[in-house]
């Protein structure tokens, strides 16, 4: 996941576009280069450079601890994380493609203006937002959490259910990014996006809007289709009022969550859905309430972290999606479909199937057991007229409500003292005391009005909203009182975080108790 870009969180889906997808797959199978070439070049175009700007955090500590300033350097790596943005033309470069690519900026039109609104306004807001920068932190540290839970044997491919999952939307899909693989995979790390997919819809070109249609999340197969809950469950997080951009190609440069608009479903003990980039105001559900396999929750959108309309979807073992490991996931009453546009693709990555998957002639109870899907398939879901067995699935009792939203206001309050002090200590180098107090304050009042027009809208609120002010509130009231200096703030930064862990452990380990 490109850390700007992707929900890989950096959702996200679509480091492999479908339309993109299908030229770059063709390239590779008819390529008459010499292997060792060929190797190469697929070796090199897998390559993510904002992984290793990863390194720039190793920074922080030289701009709060003078015997470190040099370690300062580091903080050089952080370019790295712009590369989201001008690898469409290294891109172009590994392909031996002549001619400048049309979508040069991931599908903005070329233009003067294009240009200005994606490189002048979008990309500076994108990457120096100061909630996504600390979400992405916590999640690549998350990933440790996640290692640590099981002794460094992470859930693998073979990892037995307790719930069997249907496929979260109804049709033909396109996955264009996941498997079970490290080869396939979504991203192999963080660790909690490992099994994750992403899906599109599209047509017999291998496209996902028609040709010569504009940029408009409304002119893309997938945009507003419904989404269904994967299992039976209880809905435990939610957020339904994250900012959506109008555009494929750029996402909207305010979102304050990587995920935008998410609902998160408990289906079993330590198995919960995530389900992302939905569609503002769609979320039909409630903390607390009991879904129904197949029941429509939301639609498909195009918020948070997003290159184009389409649905993010993973188990995890956690709800909370900083820290949490990935499941990895097949499907119920699913068929695997040959696409006209590409066979050969589809041969190539579902080679780990039977032979009689791909068949159209598969009887119900062949249609019931498991399938697994990867990167390049199309699927179908068969109609569910009878929902699938649930295997221990039946929760015992409600989610308490009122507990539920006091541990996520304290993991929000660690989210948000994180933010605050990180704000701070960047700050610190180039504005005055006073100047930084304003700065938090500002950041404070935004905050609660934003949860104050929220909750007086129609949108479902999400649970701990007032965490995110209180925290920079908290850390806004120490810096005016001077109880923090700059060899203090790197501490405050791990508090944050210890905080959003410990809570989030407790309230896994509470909610196993509900099955």
């Amino acid at each position: 996941m490109a850390m700007a870009e992707g929900i890989s969180m950096t959702d996200d889906a679509t480091n492999h576009r479908a339309d993109s997808f299908e030229t770059e797959t063709d390239t590779e199978i008819q390529d008459d280069s010499p292997t060792n070439a060929r190797s190469f070049k697929s070796w090199l175009s897998k390559i993510d450079p904002t992984k290793i700007g990863l390194l720039g955090f190793l920074a922080i500590p030289g701009w709060f601890i003078e015997s470190a300033e040099l370690l300062q350097i580091f903080a050089l790596f952080f370019l790295l994380f712009l590369w989201p943005y001008i690898h469409p033309a290294i891109d172009s470069l590994l392909h031996g493609d002549s001619e400048a690519r049309s979508d040069s900026t991931d599908g903005v039109d070329s233009g003067w203006l294009e240009w200005i609104i994606f490189y002048v306004i979008y990309v500076p807001t994108t990457f120096l937002n100061p909630l996504l920068m600390v979400q992405d932190a916590f999640q690549f540290a998350g990933s440790l959490i996640g290692y640590i839970r099981y002794k460094g044997a992470v859930p693998e491919a073979d990892y037995k259910l307790k719930a069997n999952y249907r496929l979260p939307v109804e049709g033909t899909w396109t996955v264009v990014n996941g498997g079970l693989t490290k080869e396939n995979s979504h991203s192999w790390f963080p660790l909690t996006q490992r099994y994750a997919y992403d899906y599109v819809i599209t047509d017999d070109k291998g496209q996902t809007h028609p040709d010569n249609a504009s940029t408009a999340v409304e002119e893309y197969y997938c945009y507003n289709e419904p989404v269904l809950a994967p299992a039976d469950g209880v809905v435990v997080d939610i957020l339904d009022s994250d900012f959506e951009s109008q555009h494929a190609g750029i996402s909207h440069p305010l979102k304050r969550d990587i995920r935008g608009n998410y609902v998160t479903i408990q289906h079993a003990s330590n198995e919960y859905s995530s389900l992302v980039h939905l569609v503002p105001g769609s979320i039909e559900v409630n903390i607390g309430d009991h879904v129904k396999q197949g029941q429509q929750i939301a639609r498909c959108g195009h918020s948070g972290n997003s290159s184009e309309p389409h649905l993010h979807f993973q188990l995890q073992d956690s709800p909370t999606f900083e820290t949490a490991a990935a499941l990895p996931v097949q499907f119920n009453n699913i068929q695997i479909n040959e696409p006209s546009h590409n066979k050969n693709k589809v041969e190539r990555r579902s080679s780990r199937l039977p032979a009689e998957e791909n068949t159209e002639n598969k009887s119900q109870k062949e249609r019931q057991e498991l399938t697994e899907i990867t990167a390049g398939q199309q699927i179908t879901t068969h109609n569910h007229t009878e929902t699938t067995k649930q295997a221990n699935t039946d929760p015992h009792e409600s989610i308490s409500l009122p507990f539920r939203r006091v541990t996520t206001l304290l993991q929000r309050t660690g989210f948000g003292i994180t933010v605050g002090a990180l704000l701070t200590g960047i700050s610190s180098l180039i504005l005055t005391d006073l100047t930084i107090t304003l700065l938090l304050s500002i950041g404070v009042i935004a905050g609660f009005t934003l949860w104050i027009a929220l909750r007086l809208s129609e949108f479902v609120p999400r649970p701990g909203g007032l965490g995110l002010p209180l925290g920079i509130g908290l850390v806004a009231l120490a810096w005016s009182a001077e109880l923090l200096t700059g060899n203090l703030l790197l501490l405050v930064i791990l508090t944050g975080f210890v905080l959003h862990v410990t809570v989030g452990e407790f309230d896994r380990k509470r909610l196993q108790s509900n099955f």
